[in-house]
């Protein structure tokens, strides 16, 4: 279902199934990988990779909404960062704890980010939290969030705003109406409009807009 949703639909999905998945492929392949946890506002609610090669360690996160396109140095003497637009994403060295954290800054503000528990973690160990992401007042399941990332290139939809970012520079603007979303899903990501059409369904602020209607979001 995983792979047949990115062949056919052009989705993607959350760090529980991307970086899990990418988790078994990397050790298929024969990759030194640990799955691991990482909190945010609460404990272990993030899922990430750790891969070790020889001595050297790498953040591997396909799961978050970053551009990611390389391994990230685990064993660092200083700052790394990754920037994109107004977007900026900052691993700083590990603490005592062997903890890495990575800090998300846009326009220059901390606005995101979580630190990573170095202990390996089975998929099991993550039940509770990915039960969780599926109820009614789940964060997922209230607001819409796509973000497509080609090369130097960032196209974000978050409900009815669309910023697209190129190199350094990023150029916001507002969509009209629930047509204009499902239109703007479709062009920068290739979902089908119809699949949009009855995801946005069941999010609360979009159940009750009709499909050329304008709406405050």
């Amino acid at each position: 279902m995983f792979l047949d949703g990115i062949e056919k639909y052009n989705f993607g999905g959350t760090c529980y199934v991307n970086n899990y998945y990418f988790n078994q492929l990397l050790n298929y392949l024969g990759f030194k990988v640990k799955l691991c946890g990482a909190d945010m506002d609460n404990p272990n609610v993030h899922i990430v990779n750790i891969v070790t090669i020889g001595k050297k360690e790498f953040l591997i996160d396909v799961g978050y909404i970053a551009p990611f396109f390389e391994p990230i140095p685990g064993n660092l003497a200083k700052d790394y960062t990754v920037s994109l637009g107004a977007d900026k994403f900052v691993l700083k060295p590990k603490d005592k704890r062997n903890r890495s954290r990575l800090i998300m800054y846009r326009n220059g503000k901390q606005v995101h980010g979580y630190l990573v528990n170095p202990e390996l973690k089975k998929i099991k160990d993550f039940s509770e939290v990915i039960r969780s992401s599926f109820r009614k007042d789940a964060l997922f399941l209230n607001s819409v969030l796509v973000v497509r990332y080609v090369s130097d290139i960032s196209m974000v939809i978050h409900n009815l705003s669309y910023v697209e970012s190129k190199g350094k520079t990023s150029k916001k603007s507002k969509l009209k109406s629930l047509k204009d979303l499902i239109f703007r899903i479709e062009k920068s990501t290739g979902i089908p409009s119809e699949i949009s059409s009855i995801a946005l369904r069941g999010v609360p602020i979009f159940s009750k807009v009709r499909l050329g209607t304008q709406a405050e979001m």
